[in-house]
């Protein structure tokens, strides 16, 4: 392939930018639904590791990502997924799947520190906790 003129240039490279995003947010839409179901095994008592077992076993969907955690951090995926529905927002669209992973994912981090809390009986204050 030719590219014959700088707008063709600038549409290759805004497809490949958002072919990452989307590789990115979506294994962050998986992880993340896991935790959701991760957080109602444990209020009906089920396994989360059989569900995620089962899951996982489906051909369509695969077992990457079926892990349940205390959400996803780093410097790319929190970046990236507000990259993607600040894009689409700019472009009259609404990512409401996206929000929603988003939402998810910030309601995770209290679910961590709510199940710390309750297993240290609130003794948190002066404890050093590492993830």
């Amino acid at each position: 392939m030719v590219l014959r003129n700088t707008s063709e240039r600038c549409l290759v490279l805004l497809v490949l930018l958002l072919m990452r995003m989307v590789v990115v947010t979506k294994g962050t839409a998986i992880s993340d639904f896991m935790n959701d179901i991760a957080n109602l095994c444990a209020l009906v008592g089920a396994d989360v590791n059989m569900v995620r077992k089962g899951i996982g076993s489906d051909s369509r969907i695969g077992n990457k990502f079926l892990y349940a955690g205390c959400g996803y951090g780093g410097s790319c995926f929190p970046k990236d997924i507000k990259a993607l529905i600040k894009t689409a927002e700019h472009n009259g669209y609404d990512m409401n799947v996206l929000k929603a992973v988003d939402l998810v994912n910030e309601n995770q981090k209290g679910i961590l520190f709510r199940k710390l809390k309750r297993y240290y009986s609130d003794f948190l204050k002066g404890k050093k906790i590492a993830l």
